[in-house]
């Protein structure tokens, strides 16, 4: 039987501790591949080295760089994060990952953690992308191209482009966590490629197509890479898969019919 992959935040407290005696009794069940702490980095250094978790997070530089210094001087192998939004992120990349969470570190639920990860990892870089767009001077099909590849440099091939995968497995349990990434992500991505499609229309590059529907064929690659690169788990199309070479591709395809 597979075991589940548990990533606890907040570990070094009473809600944490807890969670991992919870662990401790069914280890042929569980696995933990990550511990956060707030400020305790003694008692996450001691946590790590029973547990030997693949991660290991704390929000500020200088603690975890004195945890860093203690896993490495017990020959530990766990890899040493600082950031209070890492542990989100590691939880979308590590498949079947679960989260047992505390109040430790700011965020008061789960909630309230993936919405300030999704803000910070996601929504921000498409406001940064709209204002570039502004600032954008040359034809259009070159503003695509290098849109595109942004996106895939940015969030795409980054652990932030697990988030979509664990928005689209929890949204049943956590349906504001869903809307609020389908209005700051999905509707905002939508609308930033709907306007660079009507920009090469308007400026007469481009056919008179449905940029709805034109915008949604460029979303459904962005959607199959980001599947891919973090759900798919060396399923799919094999390894001499190149999702970048892809995502081109599909662009050039999408400009030719509209060119």
């Amino acid at each position: 039987m597979n075991r589940q992959r548990v990533c606890v935040l907040g570990s070094t407290g009473s809600i944490g501790v807890n969670t991992l005696d919870v662990v401790s009794r069914h280890p042929d069940r569980y696995e933990v591949v990550a511990l956060s702490a707030m400020s305790r980095v003694d008692e996450l250094l001691a946590q790590c080295l029973t547990w030997k978790p693949r991660f290991a997070v704390m929000p500020d530089a200088a603690a975890a760089a004195r945890l860093r210094e203690g896993l490495r001087a017990a020959g530990s192998p766990t890899e040493v994060l600082d950031g209070a939004d890492k542990l989100a992120e590691i939880a979308a990349h590590e498949p079947n990952s679960n989260i047992g969470t505390t109040t430790e570190g700011g965020f008061q639920t789960k909630e309230d953690l993936f919405r300030e990860v999704i803000r910070t990892r996601l929504a921000d870089h498409f406001l940064a992308m709209g204002q570039e767009l502004e600032d954008y001077q040359g034809p259009t099909a070159a503003l695509l191209r290098s849109g595109l590849q942004t996106w895939w440099e940015r969030i795409g091939n980054t652990l932030a482009g697990g988030l979509t995968k664990l928005v689209f497995s929890e949204s049943k349990n956590f349906p504001e966590v869903a809307a609020y990434y389908r209005e700051h992500v999905v509707a905002t991505g939508q609308a930033l490629l709907q306007k660079v499609l009507q920009r090469g229309i308007d400026r007469g590059e481009f056919q008179a197509v449905d940029v709805k529907m034109a915008s949604l064929s460029l979303m459904s690659a962005m959607m199959f890479v980001l599947m891919w690169r973090h759900a798919m788990s060396g399923g799919g199309p094999g390894p001499d898969f190149d999702p970048h070479a892809f995502l081109q591709a599909h662009l050039e395809t999408v400009l030719r019919g509209l060119s």
